[in-house]
């Protein structure tokens, strides 16, 4: 019996390891490429080939790699079923697959044929916590129709007559799968009181058509209400200090944006997206994979860096000047290697735990 049991205590934590390797090295590629597009829009020589074709790399991988399995690991740890082992292979290839299809041909027969195999593994999971879908469910009753919401807005991509039309359906996709689903799930992780699921879901929704397929004021408001509900659960969140500021600056960047002190353009859309997700996200869906001695004094330095990046990327809309292209460009590269670092503290520890439970068994 003793031999059995000291067999799958290290099986136990070998899947999990595997995992959070994959999902970092998905995050280092993302960055990689996210640095690459940012020094290129900051005016220095470097090797890009087709942009958009690795701009949608860089948005891609970054979903399909890095956010979803981080939410999958959100619910697995709350004792919610996700994606068993083979399906979630088989969700690996699909997402490597996708990838080299948008850096060789953009939105091509490959990356189609892989992005729709990732799409019905996110079905998938939809279907699997299905029971959330309550008035009590919390934050997570939102994540299975927002991602089915998501679906629906696919073949709307194909259907776009240009390129910018293209891009303002992938934004507002892209939106429903991250307010409707992932921003709860790392909620979620706080804690966090949840409001009402259906008035977050509304809310959510209009949200995203507001920031690219359906672009009028009035849907904006959707940014208001879900600033005023994250405001409120925040209000009342027992979670660290550093998180709840994390998350107030999303709130209050919804706001403006949501009230008009600001305008909703692409450049604001990739300012607000890319502090959400290398922000307030990363921060609360990784917090329990850092060394506790290392947590608050890493996420205050990187929310910094992110914040500023971030304002930079903004300030190109509302202060125009070629500086602030070069400012985004360098603070994206201290988030970058802040971020990398990170994954590989994450990893060794990961290691030392796994050798050291072998080495005792």
């Amino acid at each position: 019996m003793a031999e059995n049991v000291s067999d799958d205590r290290p099986k136990s934590i070998r899947g999990p390891f595997i995992g959070a390797l994959s999902i970092g090295a998905a995050l280092a590629l993302t960055l990689g490429v996210g640095l690459v597009l940012r020094l290129f829009l900051a005016g220095y020589r470097v090797p890009v080939g087709d942009f958009s074709h690795l701009r949608h790399v860089h948005t891609h991988l970054g979903t399909y790699g890095v956010l979803f399995p981080l939410m999958w690991w959100v619910w697995k740890t709350n004792g919610l079923r996700i994606p068993g082992p083979w399906a979630l292979a088989f969700y690996a290839v699909a997402v490597v697959v996708s990838a080299v299809g948008f850096a060789q041909s953009g939105y091509g027969l490959v990356s189609i044929a892989g992005s729709t195999a990732v799409l019905g593994v996110w079905m998938l999971s939809a279907w699997k916590v299905r029971d959330q879908m309550r008035p009590d469910g919390g934050w997570l009753a939102s994540a299975p129709l927002a991602i089915l919401t998501g679906a629906l807005m696919v073949p709307l991509v194909a259907q776009a007559a240009s390129p910018e039309r293209v891009q303002a359906v992938v934004r507002s996709f892209l939106s429903m799968l991250m307010l409707g689903a992932l921003v709860p799930s790392a909620l979620h992780r706080l804690p966090a009181p949840a409001p009402p699921p259906l008035v977050w879901f509304c809310a959510a929704t209009a949200a995203a058509l507001s920031v690219g397929a359906v672009a009028v004021a009035p849907l904006q408001l959707g940014l208001v209400a879900l600033a005023a509900m994250l405001a409120w659960a925040l209000w009342r969140a027992q979670a660290p200090l550093d998180l709840r500021l994390a998350w107030g600056l999303a709130a209050v960047g919804m706001l403006v944006v949501g009230v008009g002190l600001v305008p909703m353009d692409r450049q604001m859309a990739v300012a607000g997206t890319h502090y959400l997700v290398l922000g307030p996200l990363l921060l609360s869906m990784t917090r329990l994979a850092v060394p506790r001695r290392l947590s608050a004094a890493v996420r205050v330095g990187i929310l910094v860096l992110v914040a500023g990046m971030s304002a930079a990327i903004a300030l190109q809309t509302l202060a125009p000047g070629p500086y602030w292209g070069r400012l985004a460009a360098w603070t994206g590269i201290a988030v970058a290697v802040s971020w990398v670092g990170l994954s590989l503290v994450a990893a060794v520890s990961g290691a030392a735990k796994l050798l050291g439970v072998a080495t005792r068994d």
